[in-house]
This record gives structure tokens, C-alpha cells and sequence, in this order.
């Protein structure tokens, strides 16, 4: 979330933290919206100060204020000071024999003061969705065991919606891949993926309610808490989804891959062949969901809402095609999640051996390989 230079600099919340801030305006550091960087006159200057201490020691005490998007930002606050002394001090030049420098400094601290009492009011309080600054969340990866366990078959009705699972993720600061931030951020403009037709008999009919209809890619966060998100409001174990992601990308959004030389095949936009299909950190596949690009390709959340929704709709059974493919592992059937992370990579049903590349069993090898490992709580990663 955004945060004003000021704010970004100066986080502090405490007296003390606020009497430090204030001792250290006369160094300006770099990057601070000072008035020295408006190269504006002497009276300006003493504007912009005034704005700053104003604006300091508000947001040392109030985490609304801090909170706020740009607009409420410390440079909108002192550029609009510095605007608003433009037009006084021409006022002040014709009344300076009227106006002591004492009673212009008294004036002008009271207007800025109004001045940041109307921004704060158009400010308001902010929205639920909101997150608070990065400083003041803790910067811990998630545990070991991590958070979530899976939700056994058949609790598919009772499972959380978007607002619900975003309650039960663990907020911090902690980001491996701040490369992923503007995906991160992307929501999708209502999105609405193509229902299957149930008398096509390739799914049980409750798939289209219970698994498409609940893909939004509603949620921002860091790319940690998306992969929450998913497993809080699918009933899968977060390690899990943290596990395919690293499989398929080591957690980077911008991957690609699944070239096809069908042009009917290529996502919109992509005019070369071969062109790729699958897109984002954990593999979402435009041609097996359609309607799911371009938001796998820019929303983190809304290509591991797909994995989340695949692996709990794979694991009610409701896979009726994967009945038909590979049984020498046994026919597919409900309650076997491994079973689905491999048909997640192949379209098949445990195909092939752990030992054979490009099959679903050696897929199923590698994840549970890395799931043990969990190579994103090592350092470096």
C-alpha cells in the first residue's frame, strides 16, 4: 500500500519517536517532500514547515492517517500548504504594516491546521480492506506446519467465501518476491469463468455452483498471503499451495509456459506461434479454464483461486473425466489429494512413475519432496 514519503521515512507512533522527527527536519534527508525541494522563498519555507510539523506529529499518533492512500499523503499535505501560502503572502504584502511577524506566524499555523482538519475529514476512515503499513505488521514467515490443514470431503458447502478466508489470514510484512507486488495487487473486473454443461457427464452438476461460481481472485496481499487466502477458502493445507507454487515457478507470477501451435488456442493478443497457454506462480492453464485469461497471467490471486478451486473440486470426486483415464494406480475416486495435484501438472490419473519426467506421478514426487524440504523457509530463497 502506498505511504507518503514523509510517512515512509518517519513511521513513528510514540512521543519520543515524534520529538526525534522533529529534531531531524532541519537535516532533510533525501526523499522527503521539504520545502527546500519546492525551491520556494523564505515565507514558503516557513509554510512547509509548519505543514510538516503538523504533519508529523499527526501521523506519529494516528494510524488512520498513516494508513490513508496517496491522497492523504505528507506531500499532498505540504504541497497544498505551499500552494495555499502563494496566494497569502500576497496578502500579506499588502497588509504588512497592519501584520506582525508574530501574528503571521500564528495565522499561518492556524490555517494549515484547517487545512490538514479538511483533509483528514475527506479522508474518512479507511475502507476494512485497507492494510496497515508494512512496519507495523510482523515481517515472520509462516511456520513450519504452517496454518491450514485439510478439510475432509464433503465440507464443501461450509467452506468460507472471499471476505471470510481473508479474516483468517495471518497478516505480515514478509515478501520473498517483491517482484509479484503489481500482480499481487490486481483484482479481476468481474470475473466469471464458462460453466461446464452437466449433460456433457464430464463433472458432477455441483461443480459449476460449488467450484467455478466461487473463483474471483478477490484478495490482495503479499504473495504469502494469497497462497492463505486460497487454502483458507478452499480447505487446503496453505503448505501445500506453497508447495506447487515452488514446483511450478518458485513463487514468481510472471512465468509462462505450455506453447501450442493451434492458433485457436492462443489467448488473446498473442499472434506468434507457438504461444503459450499456461500462466502465473502455480501454472493455471487459459485453455483448461475458460474465460480465466488475462487474469492468470496478471493476478496472483486469481491463478491460485483456480489451483484452490481445482484441488477441492478433484478431491469431492467431482472429476468424472479422470474416471476414464490411466488405472494402474487404481480408478480415481474422492478423497485422494495427491491424486489430484499430479492430474493438476498431467490430465491424468497417477500416470507414469516417479522416476518418469513429464508424468504425473513424478510430479507427485517432486512435491512431496519440496513440501518436505519447504525451500521458501531456507535462507536466500
Amino acid at each position: 500500500m502506498f505511504r507518503s514519503p514523509v510517512t515512509a521515512a518517519y513511521d513513528g507512533n510514540t512521543h519520543s519517536e515524534t520529538i526525534r522527527i522533529r529534531r531531524q527536519l532541519s537535516s532533510r534527508p533525501q526523499g522527503r517532500a521539504s520545502a527546500s525541494s519546492f525551491q520556494q522563498g523564505p515565507a514558503v519555507s516557513r509554510w512547509a514547515d509548519t505543514a510538516e510539523r503538523i504533519w508529523l506529529g499527526a501521523t506519529a499518533t494516528s494510524p488512520t492517517w498513516r494508513s490513508h492512500p496517496r491522497h492523504c499523503g505528507g506531500r499532498a499535505l505540504i504541497a497544498a500548504v505551499i500552494e495555499l501560502s502563494r496566494q497569502h503572502e500576497r496578502e500579506l504584502e499588502k497588509r504588512r504594516n497592519r501584520l506582525t511577524p508574530v501574528s503571521a506566524r500564528v495565522r499561518v499555523r492556524v490555517l494549515a491546521l484547517a487545512l490538514a482538519s479538511a483533509l483528514a475529514a475527506s479522508c474518512g476512515d479507511p475502507s476494512s480492506r485497507d492494510r496497515a503499513p508494512a512496519a507495523e505488521l510482523p515481517d515472520t514467515p509462516p511456520p513450519n506446519g504452517g496454518y491450514f490443514g485439510l478439510s475432509p470431503v464433503g465440507r464443501y458447502a461450509s467452506l468460507p467465501g472471499d471476505a471470510a478466508a481473508a479474516a483468517e489470514v495471518h497478516k505480515s510484512s514478509w515478501e520473498v518476491r517483491p517482484q509479484n507486488a503489481s500482480y499481487n495487487r490486481t483484482v479481476p473486473a468481474g470475473l466469471r469463468l464458462q460453466r461446464v454443461n452437466p449433460a456433457s457427464g464430464a463433472y458432477d452438476p455441483r461443480w459449476n455452483k460449488y467450484i467455478l461460481s466461487r473463483i474471483t481472485g478477490d484478495f490482495t496481499g503479499t504473495t504469502d498471503e494469497i497462497f492463505q487466502w486460497v487454502a483458507a477458502k478452499w480447505g487446503m493445507p496453505d503448505n501445500l499451495i506453497r508447495t506447487i507454487a515452488f514446483v511450478e515457478s518458485t513463487w514468481y507470477q510472471s512465468n509462462y509456459g505450455d506453447f501450442v501451435y493451434d492458433r485457436a488456442q492462443c489467448p488473446a493478443g498473442f499472434t506468434k506461434l507457438p504461444c503459450p497457454v499456461t500462466f502465473g506462480i502455480v501454472g493455471t492453464k487459459s485453455t483448461s479454464w475458460p474465460g480465466i485469461f488475462p487474469w492468470n497471467r496478471d493476478s496472483t490471486a486469481a491463478a491460485v483461486d483456480v489451483l484452490g478451486a481445482w484441488l477441492r473440486g478433484c478431491y469431492e470426486g467431482w472429476v468424472w473425466w479422470l474416471r476414464n483415464e490411466n488405472r494402474s494406480h487404481g480408478v480415481y475416486r474422492a478423497g485422494d489429494i495427491w491424486g489430484c495435484v499430479g492430474a493438476w501438472y498431467s490430465g491424468n490419473w497417477h500416470d507414469g512413475s516417479p522416476s518418469t519426467p513429464d508424468t504425473g506421478e513424478n510430479y507427485i514426487a517432486q512435491a512431496q519432496y519440496w513440501l518436505n524440504v519447504k525451500p521458501w523457509l531456507r535462507p536466500g530463497f
